[in-house]
């Protein structure tokens, strides 16, 4: 019974060795599968003969586990740099234009552009517009006529919506031309002395520097 009690001790050993053995990955230590080494049942790990401390393992507790790698924390995002809001100014200004007009008439043909630069202004000071006639007719005449002039531009602007208060009139007949005409039949040359002269003064709204 001995013999045969031995005997069957020696067989389970070599079988037990034959399954407990180092595994390439896990040098110095028995192991029972390909990845698990056999746990001495205190928390530790067998050894075998060529264990070392180049081999030790933190999971059986014969090296301390590596530190946790630190995370780095991400660059703070810069904030966005808005512009400074552009700093503006008033200032004066004047704008000339002329209104022409047919011979021996005093009807207004179009006066958008007026329109265009006072609704460009900040602020409107004042109008005035000057009358004048061509060299042909008499100078009472002439006078009359300028001063019909300058009344149908003052009304076609205030009918556009300008108070009346802002527009200002004056009437220089023919005693002011505009082209010094030596033949009173040039119409090309007398053409230019039939207007309203329009003198426009605000303020606008302009970027500083």
């Amino acid at each position: 019974m001995k013999k045969l009690a031995l005997s069957t001790a020696l067989i389970v050993s070599m079988g037990l060795i034959q399954t407990a053995q180092a595994h390439p990955e896990h040098s110095g230590y028995l192991t029972e599968t390909a990845d698990h080494n056999i746990s001495t049942g205190f928390g530790g790990c067998w050894k075998i003969g060529n264990w070392n401390k180049d081999k030790a393992e933190a999971h059986c507790g014969d090296k301390a586990a590596p530190a946790p790698v630190a995370v780095k924390a991400p660059a703070p995002v810069a904030a966005p740099v808005v512009p400074a809001a552009p700093q503006y100014v008033m200032q004066a200004t004047e704008r000339s234009h002329i209104v022409y007009f047919d011979f021996n008439s005093s009807q207004v043909n179009d006066i958008s552009d007026i329109l265009t630069t006072v609704s460009g202004l900040a602020t409107l000071e004042n109008i005035t517009l000057t009358g004048h006639t061509d060299q042909r007719g008499s100078n009472a005449y002439n006078d009359a006529l300028a001063a019909k002039r300058v009344k149908a531009v003052a009304a076609a602007l205030a009918d556009a919506g300008i108070a009346s208060s802002k527009i200002s009139t004056a009437s220089r007949g023919e005693n002011a031309p505009a082209m010094s005409c030596s033949d009173t039949g040039a119409e090309n040359c007398q053409s230019k002395n039939r207007r309203v002269e329009v003198t426009i003064n605000g303020e606008q709204r302009v970027k500083s520097n």
